[in-house]
């Protein structure tokens, strides 16, 4: 079936970008890049030119990883529309496949804005077709191939794809007028493949994987005066996609007597500057009987001891003049000496508790939980319980395998059951490194401190973002709920380089959290170093949810290329039109300058009417 060219042409390009070792090593180098061009000559990196799919890891006999990259991208559209994007793969830097690797990987798009992998069946036809229609074609003045109308079928282990028989090439359609690699040489593209596509199909790619902006403010035209003090302005962003957010209206010069008058309002909006704190990691805000509260990894005293912040707003929480409060020191006799990271605070069963990581001497990390006392203060030692270990459902350790860790515990609720997410590892450092990979489990909520369920592994750190130079970290897991689906961000890379990143994993509420089958995850990260001007290798975030109803992350992430100081920062976490959180809201995107002022009419009654 051919493609009707009814609208205005344009092009995508899919590529491999050029290892920077200092800025761009071959775990994200290796990925695949998408840009878009609309006349062939010039292209425009989406993502912020940082890597969209991802090549799968396998996972070798001994349970290591070898990470894989991508290597001479192929496109091909299919009979019913969508598009298959097909790659080489390689070693991380180019080494030779280990033995039972595939060769090929594999994806399919409708939109550009999802891509599904796709497992296809040893010695299935694709490849062949693949290689038959770069035989077949003739090479164009460019040194590109081109395909033939060859049609046909090829078989995967999910069906028949069709692949369509128009006369689009596969692997370049670009005008008569220059190299496509030429023409993207700012992005540092290395392989590249490129196909005509529909104008709105372009359009489509380019809203959903550039930043948002906010476009305009929607104002009542009239308001009544007892209702201005509670109106909110509606901040509309470029995908259609809205915001309410409080007003400060300027009410002092409303005459006290009725009729119409005109009043102006400065649109509320949270500052909160980056860096936040410096030298914490893992940062928690929470709201707990009229206070907010604070609570990090300390990295400025070696990660030695739980401090919590106390203030009257998430603000004040960073403010000079805030103390710090040690609740929980060095202790020989619980054999808490070291590694005290990742502390979470959560309400389970009606209780406070706080989650947290801690080891003796050997170093050996293992996760724990202590009880807030009744009435008691976050911020005041002695209001909390004897901290607890975290158990299996037979009482053995989380980690009770020699050389294994377990750190970086989160809570999840779902449809009355309760559960427990944490990271796991075993030989770190070692040739036999499995890296860190994400469990969960159900627990009983009126004794957190013991799984009532074995371990279910849910991911582990396959794609080049998350294995990074041996970086092998899926750790950090936090989640929120949001419009009927559960979203469980986690962080891999490196934890303290600018590699950090934030990836997501979610599944319907309501669901068998333990059926790992059930849970999406996604290829491409939600926050990387290109994500926010100034901000790099950001990651291990949480959620809360501020005075004005906005959820908002709060994350570490350092303040250049080559420093290792964490820092807190915070942002707020929109919903694009489709319902989907959105990571990379900084705050002149979420509200332009010159939007911040509005205007409206006041309505003043006459009080005896």
């Amino acid at each position: 079936m051919a493609v009707k060219w009814d609208s205005p042409a344009a092009y995508i390009m899919i590529y491999t970008r050029r290892v920077e070792e200092k800025t761009y090593p071959a775990g994200l180098a290796g990925s695949l890049h998408l840009a878009v061009s609309r006349d062939g000559r010039t292209y425009r990196a989406l993502n912020q030119n940082y890597g969209i799919l991802f090549v799968r890891g396998v996972v070798q006999a001994d349970n290591t990883i070898c990470p894989l990259r991508a290597a001479k991208p192929r496109i091909l559209r299919l009979k019913d529309g969508k598009y298959l994007i097909a790659a080489k793969t390689t070693g991380e830097n180019g080494e030779q496949l280990p033995e039972g690797a595939p060769g090929w990987a594999f994806w399919e798009t409708k939109d550009w804005d999802s891509f599904r992998e796709i497992n296809m069946e040893t010695g299935n036809s694709i490849i062949s077709a693949i290689s038959e229609r770069e035989k077949d074609g003739e090479t164009s003045k460019h040194g590109f191939e081109a395909g033939k109308k060859t049609g046909g079928a090829v078989r995967s282990t999910e069906g028949d794809i069709g692949i369509s028989d128009d006369a689009d090439r596969m692997n370049l359609d670009c005008p008569d007028n220059g190299s496509p690699l030429s023409a993207a040489n700012h992005l540092h593209a290395e392989d590249t493949a490129v196909i005509r596509v529909r104008s709105c199909e372009a359009d489509f790619a380019e809203q959903y994987w550039n930043p948002l902006r906010s476009v305009a403010v929607r104002i009542p035209e009239k308001i009544r005066a007892e209702e201005l003090p509670f109106t909110p302005a509606t901040v509309i962003y470029s995908d259609g996609s809205t915001d309410r957010k409080p007003v400060a209206w300027h009410t002092e010069c409303i005459p006290h007597k009725p009729g119409e008058y005109s009043v102006c309002g400065t649109i509320i909006q949270r500052h909160y500057p980056f860096p936040l704190a410096k030298g914490y990691g893992d940062p928690v805000l929470f709201f707990w009987e009229g206070h907010w509260y604070d609570i990090s990894t300390n990295d400025n005293l070696d990660d030695i001891g739980l401090y919590v912040r106390t203030a009257d707003s998430p603000e004040a929480l960073f403010a000079p003049e805030t103390r710090e409060h040690l609740i929980l020191g060095q202790d020989e006799a619980r054999g808490f000496l070291q590694s005290f990271w990742a502390p979470e605070f959560h309400v389970i069963g009606g209780q406070p508790y706080l989650l947290f990581a801690v080891s003796g001497t050997p170093w050996k990390v293992g996760c724990y939980l202590m009880r807030l006392k009744k009435h008691g203060c976050p911020a005041d030692p002695h209001s909390w319980e004897e901290p607890v270990p975290v158990l299996l459902r037979d009482g053995r350790p989380l980690a009770w395998k020699e050389g294994a860790i377990s750190l970086d515990m989160t809570y999840i609720e779902n449809s009355g059951r309760s559960y427990m997410v944490w990271s796991y590892r075993e030989h770190m450092g070692t040739p036999q490194d499995t890296g860190s990979m994400l469990y969960i489990a159900e627990t009983d909520s009126k004794r957190p401190w013991r799984l009532i369920s074995d371990p279910v592994l849910l991911s582990r750190p396959l794609y080049g973002w998350e294995n990074v130079r041996g970086t092998i970290n899926n750790e950090g897991p936090n989640a929120f709920v949001h419009d009927g689906r559960i979203y469980l961000c986690y962080s891999g890379g490196d934890a303290i380089g600018y590699t950090y990143a934030v990836g997501l994993l979610s599944i319907p509420c309501g669901e068998n959290l333990l059926d790992a089958s059930k849970w999406k995850k996604r290829c491409t990260p939600v926050m990387n170093f290109t994500t926010i001007s100034g901000e790099y290798g950001p990651g291990h975030n949480s959620f809360f949810v501020d005075e004005d109803g906005h959820l908002m992350t709060a994350y570490h992430a350092e303040d250049s290329y080559e420093h290792h100081l964490r820092c807190d920062g915070i942002r707020r976490i929109h919903f694009d039109i489709h319902g989907e959180p959105v990571f990379n809201m900084d705050e002149a995107h979420d509200l332009s300058p010159a939007l911040r002022e509005v205007h409206t009419t006041v309505c003043v009654a006459d009080e005896e009417a």
